[in-house]
């Protein structure tokens, strides 16, 4: 938790993260204060709302002394920095917090496994371009899910789901924003057709 003069020394949530995934949720505006730092604190204000100043939000607020005690702490850090890569990251994460493989509003492991694996299983047929697309399509994906995980959200299996689809189109178009020459939009006919006949 931190309290901080910019927010009205209002205490809020902070959770240790990746530089680098700082750097890429929120494309290089933010970044640790110690550059020569893997992990620091980065606040709930600055992660969920992109605000770096003003009043806390209620989703964002705690009290003084207030500590995670929730049973999901227990995600492996590489949840909250994933790679992109790595399609267990569903399961082992976003499943894990919220159990939705036996509901009618199954994401994680019905929808997004499936397709990453079939990704990772044809990844060979992909020309560069095509391999650069989807590495930055499955990292954008994740990183979008990653503010869910947070002990303070408590969402539904529809909440879910819907949240993971409205990112695909985002991701799909411009998965970088420091590298906006990465687009489906610029995938040659066969890179663009493969992905769609998988």
């Amino acid at each position: 938790m931190y309290q901080i003069s910019r927010y009205n020394n209002m205490f809020q949530w902070g959770t240790c993260l990746t530089d680098e995934y700082i750097r890429t949720k929120t494309s290089e505006d933010w970044e640790c204060e110690d550059r020569s730092a893997t992990y620091c604190y980065f606040q709930c204000m600055d992660k969920v709302h992109n605000k770096n100043n003003g009043r806390v939000s209620l989703d964002c607020s705690c009290s003084d002394g207030d500590q995670y005690r929730e049973s999901n702490l227990t995600l492996p850090a590489r949840c909250y920095s994933p790679s992109g890569t790595d399609c267990t990251w569903y399961k082992d994460c976003l499943e894990r917090k919220y159990e939705c493989s036996k509901s009618n509003d199954d994401y994680a492991m019905a929808f997004a496994t499936k397709f990453c694996n079939l990704y990772t299983k044809h990844y060979s047929r992909f020309s560069t371009n095509g391999k650069t697309w989807i590495n930055a399509v499955r990292k954008c994906l994740q990183v979008t899910l990653v503010p869910i995980l947070r002990p303070w959200r408590s969402l539904s299996c529809k909440e879910v789901k819907e949240l993971a689809f409205d990112s695909h189109v985002p991701c799909y178009v411009n998965p970088d924003a420091n590298r906006p020459g990465i687009s489906i939009c610029h995938l040659g006919p066969s890179d663009f057709f493969l992905c769609f006949g998988l």
